[in-house]
């Protein structure tokens, strides 16, 4: 008996547009009505938030329409390889935590500045805390990002493409932290 192959599901862009476009304008009603400047950051006002909301509205509909796209196909997704894995690692290492001065600090640079935290003041004097805080740093992120970066891997056959959609997922987070609480300003 034979099986015929069953070809990965194809996700519209049109499909991506309108929930962008939706998710975009909630955000832009939420930004609006609920949330509260932070006391020392610079927000978008008005309608200067609406880039940052089309960004932040654009990332989620891509991961919304390749998770419809592959709903019925989830145990293939999430079948690690090392694609995936060095998909999910990168965005970890290129994910925005704060925004100082419209310049995202990223937790790859956190994680090189624990790095060498840890090996400046010697294995000796590392306490059980920060080594566990800097595991947290990569683990937590990574997987949260691994089953979009597996939805990326396995719903877009370009690599182009494939690169521009990890692109667009850090401009997402950065826009969400932008709408969120703003750009931190450095006061002295």
């Amino acid at each position: 008996m034979v099986v015929a192959p069953v070809a990965k599901p194809t996700v519209s862009i049109a499909g991506v547009g309108a929930v962008a476009a939706t998710i975009a304008a909630v955000c832009m009603v939420v930004r609006v009505v609920w949330i509260e400047p932070l006391p020392a950051s610079v927000q978008p006002k008005g309608w200067m938030a609406l880039p940052f909301a089309l960004l932040f509205g654009l990332g989620v509909a891509a991961v919304l329409c390749l998770a419809w796209a592959n709903r019925k196909r989830w145990r293939v997704v999430l079948h690690p390889n090392r694609g995936r894995i060095i998909g999910a690692v990168a965005l970890t290492a290129v994910t925005p935590f704060a925004v100082f001065s419209w310049m995202p600090w990223i937790i790859g640079g956190r994680l090189v500045f624990g790095v060498g935290y840890l090996t400046n003041n010697g294995l000796s004097q590392v306490s059980f805390e920060d080594v566990l805080s800097l595991l947290a740093l990569i683990l937590v992120p990574t997987l949260f990002w691994y089953p979009i970066s597996c939805l990326i891997v396995s719903g877009i056959k370009s690599r182009w493409v494939r690169v521009a959609v990890y692109t667009l997922m850090f401009w997402a987070a950065y826009s969400a932290i932008i709408l969120m609480m703003g750009t931190q300003r450095f006061t002295l």
